[in-house]
């Protein structure tokens, strides 16, 4: 029985094809889905390709062999989300910052996805899959901030388009190690998964574009809080281009913004806003998630 497509997520993009339905279904072996590749039996975009196709986002995976997805879909939890936005089409929810956006190896449950599900028994979007019903795009784990969630698939899409032209504003706020030279500017880097710690992003020539503007709000000893706007959206974007001009986001232990004595549970980055064209309605969109308390807390004392 042929199944339904599975679409690729920017936070996949960049996996080997074999590598990703190893994770994705661990119940079978990479070396169980490199042969049924080789074989045909799987195809990305309705095309034959190798196992070591590398998946960028919005790839559709399909395969008709019998096997039980796991995780496929998130059990209900009873966790409060709180709705910045809402109407017939999309919603935007304030995610905190230590809860994962959907079910991954080491997290079957207490997504975000899950409290979706919760929330809104009677399903969402699901272009993306039965287990991130409703999610367009994704926050790191640690990082809180205003997310998007459509309500049906035709209003995902065209969420989705926003994202891929790039005309979706994202602003956020962050608190990072040092004072920047300039109290403006552009980092320009591309920006790819890494060889050796496939969880980490580095910047190298051949990758992926990868733009971040900043200015710095306030300045205080050897720390900054900055304003970063997102010109493209690569996984781990502003953490990585930060922790490259060499002033990391505070609390950031993947890429050296952690120091002995820190007390901080999640690292200071935080999707303060989107601004975009609704489109449904045409007119013109935006909406703000405040400082989370911690985020405001340290902010305070520190004196930034």
């Amino acid at each position: 029985m042929k199944r339904d497509p599975i679409v690729i997520h920017l936070d996949e993009a960049g996996l080997r094809l074999d590598k990703w339905l190893s994770i994705r279904l661990p119940e079978h072996s990479r070396e169980f889905w490199k042969q049924r590749i080789l074989k045909g039996e799987v195809t990305v975009n309705g095309k034959k390709v190798n196992p070591s196709r590398s998946l960028i986002e919005n790839d559709q995976i399909e395969f008709s062999i019998e096997v039980e997805e796991t995780k496929v879909t998130p059990a209900a939890e009873p966790l409060t989300l709180k709705l910045l936005y809402e109407d017939e089409w999309f919603f935007v929810v304030d995610k905190p910052a230590g809860l994962v956006v959907h079910p991954a190896h080491g997290h079957a449950s207490g997504t975000l996805a899950d409290a979706l599900g919760a929330m809104y028994p009677k399903g969402l979007s699901d272009l993306s899959g039965k287990d991130r019903q409703g999610i367009v795009h994704r926050l790191d784990k640690d990082t809180s901030g205003a997310m998007l969630i459509a309500r049906d698939n035709d209003t995902h899409e065209k969420l989705a388009k926003l994202f891929r032209e790039q005309t979706i504003d994202r602003i956020y706020d962050a608190v990072a190690w040092g004072m920047p030279a300039s109290l403006s500017g552009r980092i320009d880097a591309p920006i790819i998964r890494g060889d050796v710690n496939r969880k980490k992003m580095v910047v190298k020539e051949d990758g992926k574009e990868a733009k971040t503007d900043f200015r710095v709000l306030s300045q205080k000893d050897d720390m900054t809080h900055l304003e970063c706007r997102l010109l493209t959206g690569r996984t781990h974007q502003i953490r990585v281009h930060l922790a490259y001009i060499g002033h990391p986001v505070v609390g950031d232990r993947l890429y050296g913004g952690w120091r002995k004595g820190l007390a901080l549970e999640y690292h200071l980055l935080h999707a303060r806003g989107l601004a975009f064209t609704h489109p449904v309605t045409g007119e013109a969109f935006s909406v703000n998630s405040p400082l989370p308390s911690r985020f405001y807390s340290y902010v305070r004392r520190e004196d930034l």
